[in-house]
């Protein structure tokens, strides 16, 4: 199959699975805080990847270097959920998610800049299209309008240019990371160190407490952790079965498109005008991609 359905295929997958994720946390949170739900998503996931093993059960090696890269890998996954986490507790989502979801762009740049990663013209148009997309689908223009004060404008900035760009940045490195015997491995191990920062940090610099989840936590949890480990594994299998590093980054990112159908269908939450012209957009992005 071309490369490039194939990261369609794969950067779907994980905008479909990151956007629902966020749907069954957001309970979660609200009633637990977004440490304890950080660990118990992580821990989940981290279980949950196992059976892909069956793809490739090849260890990798593990030398001290590919060790120090996998903590440095981890780490920031874990700062870029803490800061993510910060700047929604701080400022409007309204304002921050298009600063949040369009780290696309710089992984798009540093792709072409460090690793020649190709962009003809229809390419080019395709991301550009899809990212105008991602900004529109982000903002509901009428929470702007309502009570928005200047102050509003800063709140949470910070912290969402900071997770703009750790994940802006380690995507590129971490495709080409993956490129190597026991990949898979390397994938699971990744997750169950960003498991312990965050175990750790809840427990000894929060002083939180760990316990098993109630039974009506569970279900939401559950589900939280099963569909963002398939937007993860969607990720990458994307990385590591296609060189179009920037499709899939891309594609990845606009899950805040899927939030907002969600909202839609089971919340009844109303689409703001600028929002359907972002849905179009980000649609039109992927007919784009399909014909390069």
């Amino acid at each position: 199959m071309n490369q490039i359905y194939i990261a369609i295929i794969f950067g779907v997958v994980c905008m479909i699975g990151w956007g629902v994720t966020d749907i069954f946390n957001k309970n979660v949170i609200d009633k637990i805080g977004s440490y304890k739900t950080s660990v118990y998503i992580n821990g989940l996931a981290t279980i949950m990847s196992f059976p892909i093993l069956l793809i490739d059960w090849s260890f990798p090696k593990l030398t001290f270097l590919n060790i120090i890269y996998l903590l440095i890998f981890s780490f920031l996954d874990f700062l870029g959920f803490y800061f993510l986490y910060k700047a929604y507790q701080l400022g409007k989502v309204s304002i921050l998610n298009p600063i949040t979801s369009s780290y696309a762009i710089l992984t798009s740049f540093l792709s072409y800049i460090f690793f020649a990663e190709n962009f003809p013209p229809l390419k080019i148009a395709a991301v550009f299209v899809t990212i105008i997309g991602i900004l529109l689908t982000s903002v509901n223009i009428n929470d702007l309008k309502d009570g928005l004060q200047t102050k509003d404008l800063v709140k949470g900035v910070p912290q969402a240019i900071i997770v703009f760009c750790i994940y802006g940045t380690i995507l590129p490195f971490w495709d080409r990371y993956l490129d190597q015997e026991g990949w898979i491995w390397i994938s699971i191990l990744a997750r169950f160190l960003t498991f312990i920062f965050t175990l750790i940090f809840a427990t000894v610099i929060k002083k939180q407490s760990i316990q098993i989840p109630s039974k009506g936590l569970m279900k939401p949890l559950f589900w939280g952790a099963l569909f963002i480990s398939i937007g993860n594994w969607g990720f990458n299998l994307g990385l590591k079965y296609t060189n179009q590093t920037s499709i899939i980054a891309v594609l990845a990112s606009a899950y805040p498109l899927v939030l907002l159908i969600c909202a839609y269908i089971f919340l009844k939450e109303r689409i703001a005008t600028n929002q359907y012209f972002g849905i179009f957009l980000i649609v039109a992005g992927i007919v784009i991609t399909s014909y390069i």
